[in-house]
C-alpha cells in the first residue's frame, strides 16, 4: 500500500509535470472516468496560477488583451512550475520570461511592462528601513564628506527601458488609451520606490542614474562628484550631486546607515 507522503508526492508531480502516475492509484468514479477526474483538478490548478499572474500583471494583460495574455501565462506555466507554497513568488521569473520568449520578446515594451508591474509589487515585500536624514548629514565633519558611503534603502528598484513603457502603463492604469510606442534613442532610467504605503516611479536622467548606480556599488561620495565632473563637466558639478543626494534623502531613498572611507 502506498504510503500518505509518495501519494502527496505523485498527486503534486501530476499537477507540476503532468506526470500521469498517479491513475494506477484512482479508482474510477460511478460517474467519471478516473483520467477526467485528474484532469479537473490539473485544469484548476493551471486556471489559479493564471489567476495570480493576472492579479500580478494586471496592465500587461489589459495591453495584451485577455487571448494573447493568458496564451504567454500558459507558456510561461508549462515551463516555470510553481516551487513554492507562497503565490506570491510564481510569477517572479515572469519579466525575464517575457524579455526572451518569442514572439513577445520582439515588442520590448512587453518586457518592459512586466518588469515595472513587477517592481512596484517588490517594493510593498521588501523590509522597512530607517531612512537617512539630512540632520544625520550635516553633523558629519566636513572632511569626511569625500569619504561618505551610502546604501539605498531595500524598498526601491533602477529599471532601465527602451521604449516608453512606463508611459504606456501609466495610460492603463489611469484606464486611458495608451500611446504609440516610442522606440528611445537612448536609455530612460527609471527609479521604482515605495512611498505612503503605495509604489511609485520617477524618471531619472542619465547622469543621475549613472551616481545613483555608482552609489550603489558603495562608490565614495566625492568619487561620485568627480564622476559628475567627467560627464556633465566640471561648471555647478558638485551643485547637481548634492541635489540628488538632497532629492534622495528628502524622498528617503537612502539607508540610515553609513559609513566613511577615510582613504577617499
Amino acid at each position: 500500500m502506498t504510503n500518505l507522503k509518495d501519494l502527496q508526492d505523485s498527486f503534486q508531480k501530476a499537477l507540476l509535470e503532468g506526470d500521469s502516475s498517479i491513475l494506477s492509484q484512482i479508482p474510477d468514479s460511478q460517474r467519471e472516468k478516473k483520467e477526467e477526474l485528474l484532469g479537473v483538478y490539473q485544469y484548476a490548478y493551471g486556471a489559479r496560477l493564471l489567476e495570480y499572474l493576472q492579479n500580478d500583471y494586471p496592465n500587461l494583460h489589459g495591453y495584451l488583451g485577455d487571448e494573447q495574455f493568458e496564451r504567454l501565462c500558459n507558456i510561461y506555466i508549462e515551463s516555470h512550475p510553481s516551487h513554492t507554497i507562497n503565490a506570491r513568488w510564481f510569477g517572479e521569473q515572469f519579466p525575464d520570461f517575457v524579455q526572451e520568449t518569442p514572439p513577445f520578446s520582439e515588442m520590448a515594451q512587453l518586457g518592459e511592462i512586466a518588469a515595472l508591474e513587477y517592481a512596484l509589487n517588490s517594493v510593498f515585500d521588501e523590509v522597512d528601513e530607517r531612512a537617512l536624514s539630512m540632520e544625520q548629514l550635516t553633523e558629519l565633519p566636513p572632511e569626511q564628506w569625500a569619504g561618505l558611503v551610502l546604501q539605498p534603502v531595500a524598498a526601491i528598484h533602477h529599471l532601465a527601458f527602451t521604449t516608453n513603457a512606463d508611459e504606456i502603463w501609466q495610460a492603463l492604469e489611469d484606464e486611458t488609451v495608451p500611446p504609440a510606442l516610442v522606440q528611445h534613442e537612448e536609455t530612460a532610467h527609471i527609479l521604482v520606490f515605495r512611498h505612503d504605503s503605495h509604489g511609485k516611479f520617477r524618471p531619472m536622467n542619465y547622469e543621475e542614474a549613472m551616481m545613483w548606480d555608482k552609489m550603489v556599488m558603495g562608490v565614495p561620495f566625492g568619487v561620485l562628484c568627480e564622476l559628475i565632473t567627467t560627464y556633465g563637466g566640471e561648471e555647478g558639478a558638485a551643485m547637481r550631486a548634492a541635489g540628488y543626494l538632497q532629492g534622495w534623502i528628502a524622498s528617503g531613498f537612502i539607508a540610515q546607515n553609513f559609513k566613511t572611507n577615510e582613504n577617499s
